[in-house]
């Protein structure tokens, strides 16, 4: 399995509206079954130029129920994830170029078990 992340195509990435959303989706080249109960373990915005200046969140849960899933090779789980969800001073957040880390825990059915797999991935948003 793993991780792919992107920005929205068609969202104005601006400091004054305080939200940085980013699609997730979860791949994998062969059938596997998961559990749609994905969660967050983090999502994480710093400032490059500033690393003291940051925001975002540990530790979110999406969905409360869970469903087993099969992921195909052109089936991926999508979500999306906003990293100021949590955030309520936006003092700091100013107009520039920031690094956004993303980490999900993905649970990969193994008989009739679910094992735990971390999946992690960054980039780079520029908010004007």
């Amino acid at each position: 399995m793993k991780m792919t992340h992107g920005l929205l195509p068609q969202f104005e990435y601006l400091a004054s509206t305080h939200q940085v959303p980013i699609d997730i989706s979860i791949h994998s080249d062969a059938p596997v079954e998961i559990s749609s109960r994905v969660e967050v373990n983090a999502a994480i915005l710093t400032n490059v130029n500033d690393p003291q200046i940051s925001f975002g969140f540990v530790r979110r849960v999406l969905p409360a129920k869970a469903e087993t899933i099969v992921l195909m090779p052109n089936n991926p789980f999508c979500m999306r994830v906003n990293i100021l969800e949590r955030d309520e001073d936006f003092s700091a957040l100013q107009p520039g170029k920031y690094r956004y880390e993303i980490k999900i825990q993905v649970r990969k059915k193994v008989g009739d078990d679910f094992k735990a797999q971390e999946l992690s991935s960054d980039g780079i948003v520029v908010l004007e």
